[in-house]
């Protein structure tokens, strides 16, 4: 397995636009369609924050003197508003709980 690429909003990657679902980002970084990826710095309503999001596309947008600038689209493995949910594990014990 392959390490999580990280990219800071702002420097390495620009908003397009964001929503609760997806970020439209582009930049001279090349991400890859289908990778997980971690972003820095990404606006949201709690201030700057990670966030993890898959690549859904990624293309080259325009080439020039400067470079070249892709543009793509990612999905948030969470939702804005939340964290990830962690699993409870069940509890085993048969043994009786008492309440003060």
């Amino acid at each position: 397995m392959s390490p999580i690429r990280r990219y800071r909003v702002g420097r390495d990657l620009t908003v397009v636009e964001l929503t609760q679902e997806l970020g439209h980002l582009e930049g001279r970084s090349r991400l890859a369609p289908g990778e997980i990826v971690e972003l820095l710095d990404v606006p949201s309503a709690r201030g700057l924050g990670p966030r993890r999001a898959l690549v859904e596309s990624w293309s080259v947008w325009t080439m020039g003197h400067g470079g070249t600038i892709y543009r793509g689209t990612c999905r948030w493995l969470e939702s804005s508003g939340s964290r990830p949910r962690v699993p409870v594990p069940a509890q085993t014990s048969s043994l009786p709980v008492e309440c003060r």
